[in-house]
């Protein structure tokens, strides 16, 4: 099955000059695990990965967050939700659009 045929959102193409924009249509955790997602260099990820490169923003703008990767993970399920994420099983993830 072809990447195409597996995700209805898998023929989008997000330049990188509509970052800014795409971003702007989300916020608070939402945003930031987004942030995250978009800065990984492969389609696929862990969740490891995404808390990664979390961490330094969550420290930034959550510092009262006790509980900052169970959060994350509720935002990669909301993303999932939404279709920019497909869920691959044991915490690995892939992006349903390309950047």
């Amino acid at each position: 099955m072809s990447d195409a045929e597996r995700s209805p959102v898998a023929a989008i193409k997000l330049r990188r000059s509509s970052r800014r924009h795409f971003l702007a249509a989300f916020s608070g955790w939402l945003r930031l695990t987004l942030e995250a997602v978009l800065a990984q260099p492969e389609d696929d990820f862990s969740l490891d990965d995404v808390f990664g490169t979390c961490v330094p923003l969550i420290a930034a703008r959550f510092p009262d967050n006790r509980y900052p990767r169970p959060k994350v993970r509720q935002q990669l399920q909301r993303l999932r939700d939404l279709g920019l994420v497909e869920f691959l099983g044991a915490a690995t993830y892939r992006r349903s659009f390309q950047t």
